[in-house]
């Protein structure tokens, strides 16, 4: 099981993105990254190469370090990177010479790299940790991500595709070296939640680059960790930043050497022993373009202005080992180090290395400039790189180039510790009846003025009213455990100053399951054939049934609770109508559904059952007219709002003779006393709707997760009344604060 993290990212606006990023830190050198910075204030190298504006001399020096911190804060300030609101992934995609390669960006476990979860293939340096780790630290943030890669998961794959076909990309530019990268935010909760489960069933993280980002950040975690004893493992220091790419879409470019010279030997000694134990066979090639190996175990080799291919003889390898089966160590054990002399490549200064992406031109103008001789390697795959973590093993030094790179100044992941105000006074959140059996049978008019000093208030069914505010002066936050909001004057909360949010699909699966359930009862007549079997009758003839297959329903409102149903109707093969003025057509066929008018969902449907939210703009929105459209032994499921069916209408029509069912548990005031919906409702329930543990507690466990969210990172994501345009009608306030929900 792997662990992959949703975090709000400090990244660049949409305008800003190309003008922001920057090639890795680790890619040039001082005067090559003060080059490529020159002109360009908001370039993301005066944060991850500092040193461009403390000087050369001062790389690795504390100066430096708090210049980077210095200067995160002053892009912050000046915009050119701003939080987003919620914890999000972020799909992001690269494009080189024609090639994709499609990742997710999130944080993994500090943890999980400590107990080899996530797998490394590479030893690190001490001196190179170092420095990330004072840079990390300084900043209190990870300013680059790790390059991992997992075995390809078709959830997650097919995640990728859905969220890219049906949504406009936040960025979308190419760089100066030809690469294309394009980047979207993943904010949705449902996304996020099926991709945070998805990885929880990819087995392993492998490190593809960044072992030392790597290392770095699981220093400056335990640094953070001994500094906050009180840690619980959820603070953001516990994750490090990551872009985790599939491994099938992973390129892997030619690692090749160049040496200085032939060991002292003569080329004629030189080639005899090179002969013992490789094949040895000159190659055509044009001059510039080098000599590519075909295959494994093959290799080019550059002497005296000629190519050579060279062929590992059998028997001078291990093809069975994870390590010696790699051409990078057959060169090394069979030539680099008992011909030439160079037993360490990590130290010897006689050996150099060109990344592929320099191309096979560049050994031969290194040989021109001194170099005695080069070798072209066939490139490491990824089923060797996985082959050699599993096993626990150590690459060779400079086996793998990845491209492209990963850019830089795209996302930073901050790692600061601020525990909440909430931690340490949790008697200033005031959580009422339905919520918390302390306060059982309590008024909230009662609880609220026993704790005035309240700053915040988790809500289910009880209103929060003018009143209930006037009452807590230093009330800051209402949170509707639930979807809807139409129990909070979100008006008044604006004028107050009070922030109101939701939970939006906490509910949805529970109400999904609710319709499904009413419909089956509904049409085999079970709470009637119960009754009767318990009084002693056998009345088996009396409840002939319908089945459910294959029937046409009609879905109003396609938001979370309508696109859970959908799932869960699939299996009865039936014909799905949908009406949702807010949903793209091509969103709705993706989803499963037919899109139409709501005149044809009561004029062609066998069951019609309702999602909309309450307020003026539904309001008797199901009209006699509608009514009228509806087929004889059609059946109409209310679980939305009362007041969206026009009851009175429904039974003139029913009294009318039109043969019509209506299935409800929503009511005026959701309590015991008589229920105007009794006369005309063919099945009806106590708003059952949420009324599942598991929905209590998904809607409990977010509204706290916001609301320690809200206090401890400023995050107002979910708030619904952030802006309140005071003046509309009633009806134009409704539909303002849903294209400010949609906007958001």
């Amino acid at each position: 099981m792997s662990t992959l993290h949703p975090f709000p990212a400090l990244r660049p606006p949409r305008d800003m993105a190309a003008r922001v990023s920057s090639l890795p830190y680790d890619v040039m050198n001082h005067r090559e990254a003060k080059e490529m910075a020159a002109g360009n204030d908001a370039s993301f190298l005066h944060i991850c190469r500092s040193d461009i504006d403390t000087g050369e001399e001062a790389i690795h020096a504390p100066e430096t370090y708090a210049r980077a911190k210095e200067n995160l804060e002053a892009f912050i300030r000046k915009g050119y990177l701003v939080r987003d609101g919620a914890p999000s992934f972020y799909i992001y995609r690269q494009i080189m010479w024609g090639r994709v390669q499609t990742g997710i960006v999130g944080c993994a476990s500090v943890d999980e790299y400590a107990n080899g979860t996530i797998k490394k293939h590479e030893l690190t340096r001490r001196e190179k940790e170092l420095d990330r780790i004072e840079h990390f630290d300084a900043c209190s943030a990870q300013t680059e991500p790790v390059f991992l890669a997992y075995r390809k998961h078709e959830g997650l794959s097919g995640i990728i595709r859905e969220w890219i076909k049906f949504h406009k990309p936040e960025y979308d530019f190419t760089t100066e070296d030809g690469v294309t990268h394009i980047l979207w935010p993943v904010a949705d909760p449902e996304t996020v939640e099926a991709i945070r489960k998805g990885f929880e069933e990819v087995e392993a993280l492998y490190i593809a680059d960044g072992h030392h980002r790597t290392a770095s950040s699981a220093a400056v975690s335990a640094r953070r960790r001994k500094a906050h004893p009180d840690y619980t493992g959820q603070e953001e220091f516990n994750y490090l930043m990551a872009v985790v790419f599939c491994d099938e879409d992973l390129f892997i470019m030619d690692y090749n050497r160049v040496v200085r010279d032939l060991n002292g030997l003569s080329r004629d000694e030189f080639m005899q022993k090179l002969q013992t134990v490789f094949d040895v066979v000159p190659a055509d090639t044009v001059p510039g373009e080098g000599y590519a190996p075909r295959a494994k175990h093959e290799f080019g080799m550059y002497l005296d202005g000629r190519w050579h291919s060279l062929t590992a003889k059998p028997g001078t390898f291990d093809a069975n080992h994870p390590i010696e089966s790699l051409d990078c160590a057959i060169l090394q054990a069979n030539l680099l180090a008992p011909i030439l002399g160079i037993d360490d490549p990590r130290t010897s200064d006689r050996i150099d290395f060109v990344g592929g992406i320099r191309g096979l031109g560049e050994l031969e103008r290194r040989c021109a400039e001194g170099m005695a001789l080069a070798f072209s390697l066939y490139p490491v795959t990824m089923d060797d790189l996985f082959r050699v973590a599993d096993a626990g093993e150590i690459m060779p030094p400079k086996s793998t180039w990845f491209e492209p790179k990963l850019r830089s100044g795209l996302f930073v992941h901050t790692i600061e510790h601020k525990p909440s105000p909430l931690h340490t006074n949790m008697n200033k959140v005031l959580i009422p009846t339905n919520l918390s059996d302390v306060a059982a049978n309590t008024p909230l008019d009662a609880q609220a003025a026993s704790h005035p000093d309240t700053v915040a208030l988790i809500v289910r069914s009880e209103k929060g009213t003018p009143e209930i505010m006037d009452s807590l002066p230093s009330l800051k936050l209402v949170i509707r455990a639930g979807a809807g909001y139409d129990n909070i004057d979100i008006v008044y909360a604006r004028k107050k100053n009070v922030d109101v949010m939701n939970t939006p699909g906490a509910n949805s699966n529970a109400v999904a399951e609710e319709v499904m359930a009413m419909i089956l009862a509904y049409y085999r007549h079970l709470v009637q054939a119960d009754t009767t079997t318990r009084a002693g009758l056998w009345e088996k003839k009396k409840y002939m049934g319908s089945e459910l297959t294959k029937k046409t329903v009609g879905i109003i409102g396609l938001g979370n609770i309508g696109r859970n149903l959908v799932k869960r109707l699939q299996g009865l093969e039936p014909t799905l109508l949908a009406y949702d003025h807010f949903l793209a057509r091509q969103r709705a066929l993706n989803i499963g559904v037919t899109p139409t008018s709501i005149e044809d969902i009561f004029s062609q449907c066998d069951i019609i059952t309702l999602h909309v939210p309450g307020g003026p703009s539904t309001h008797h929105m199901v009209n006699a007219e509608l009514i009228s459209r509806m087929k004889d032994g059609a059946v109409l499921i209310n679980c939305s709002r009362y007041g969206v069916v026009d009851e009175e209408a429904l039974a003139a029509a029913k009294a009318a003779g039109k043969t019509i069912g209506y299935l409800t548990d929503v009511h005026p005031k959701d309590a015991a006393g008589e229920k105007p919906s009794a006369a005309v409702a063919d099945l009806l329930l106590p708003h059952l709707g949420a009324n599942t543990r598991e929905a209590n507690t998904k809607a409990a466990k977010r509204a706290a997760e916001q609301m320690v969210a809200y206090f401890s990172d400023g995050d107002t994501s979910c708030v619904v009344n952030g802006e309140s345009p005071i003046g509309l009608n009633p009806a134009h306030l409704q539909l303002a604060f849903l294209l400010a929900a949609l906007a958001r």
